[in-house]
């Protein structure tokens, strides 16, 4: 029986009497009333946190979310012996036939498994990466070289074309690596002071190029204007991002950058532009790997999908998040607040 399937049960049903509840060992199915006392403690539970069903039906459950019902979280269970297991928990209420709340259901399901999964994904991509990026950085050199000599106007073509894919090659290999970084924990922010202003000034100027080239109005507002304290290389990362998605997918009007100062030492940024924005059904996974708006926009436009859940990661190190409003043919703002 799946989780979904089991969030799906009948919330009135008397929950020591159904078996397939008791039989799901792959899940661990607690059950308490309003107060947070424990009226059920299935098979899986026990093996879960090693405690007997007799052992903890009546008593209070100290670790039962009944405050915070969600679809579903991480957590971790303490056991007596003071072990340690994650897992992925949901909470759901519990109704009487006449829809009266009498009670929560946590459903938790083992994700050790695949936190495994992950490092040694992480670990892979992150080998490989490097890998790559020696022999790769020594054709970029040569193709730069290239570049100086004396070349007609058909190897000035093949010229172009080799430097712009090896650039996208290189880009793509820094973002897998990112990924594989921040998936394995090994990314850490560095603690730095640098001038907020004078960073945003030289974002602008690293994506006016491309803006220019396009004839668009790239321009940013800022009220913020100290010695900031934190990683100055992995905000201008976002920011340099963000733009250079505005710059894409914007054919006219303008780009704006804004900065503004909020009380306790916070910042908050945000990218706008006029460009064919997003569709409602597409920006609850705008976020995700390897994911776009749709397929045409990767054979339009390019790219790999993978920048705006980099960018994602990092502004969640930075202690904030990374939001979205737009409207379909009218433009995007992507925003995100965080602690300097």
């Amino acid at each position: 029986m799946s989780i979904q399937q089991l969030r799906r049960l009948d919330a009135n049903l008397r929950l020591g009497e159904h078996p397939l509840l008791d039989a799901a060992t792959a899940h661990s199915i607690i059950a308490t009333d309003l107060s947070g006392i424990v009226t059920f403690f299935n098979s899986g539970a026990e093996c879960m946190l090693q405690c007997p069903a007799g052992d903890m039906v009546g008593l209070r459950s100290p670790q039962f979310l009944q405050k915070h019902l969600t679809p579903a979280t991480e957590w971790t269970y303490i056991r007596d012996d003071e072990t340690t297991l994650d897992v992925s928990v949901a909470v759901t209420q519990i109704h009487s036939p006449d829809g009266a709340a009498i009670g929560f259901l946590e459903i938790a399901s083992d994700i050790t498994p695949i936190q495994a999964q992950h490092r040694a994904k992480s670990q892979f991509l992150a080998a490989l990466s490097h890998e790559v990026r020696t022999p790769l950085s020594l054709m970029l050199g040569v193709i730069e070289l290239l570049g100086e000599t004396k070349l007609d106007l058909d190897q000035r073509k093949y010229f172009e074309v080799l430097h712009r894919s090896g650039e996208n090659l290189m880009r793509l290999v820094s973002d897998v690596l990112d990924v594989s970084r921040i998936e394995s924990g090994r990314m850490t922010l560095e603690t730095m002071e640098f001038n907020l202003n004078k960073l945003l000034d030289q974002t602008i100027q690293l994506v006016t190029p491309n803006a220019s080239a396009k004839g668009l109005a790239l321009r940013s507002e800022v009220t913020a204007d100290f010695q900031a304290v934190g990683d100055a290389f992995r905000l201008q990362q976002v920011l340099v991002n963000l733009l250079s998605n505005a710059v894409k997918f914007t054919s006219f009007g303008e780009i704006v950058l804004f900065a503004v100062a909020e009380p306790g030492g916070r910042i908050r940024f945000s990218v706008s532009d006029t460009g064919i924005g997003i569709a409602p059904e597409h920006l609850d996974h705008i976020f995700e790997d390897f994911k776009q708006a749709d397929s045409s926009i990767a054979r339009q436009y390019g790219g790999t999908g993978l920048g705006l859940g980099i960018c994602r990661r990092l502004v969640a190190l930075m202690g904030g998040t990374l939001e979205v409003q737009s409207v379909r043919g009218r433009g995007s703002t992507f925003s995100f607040t965080v602690c300097l």
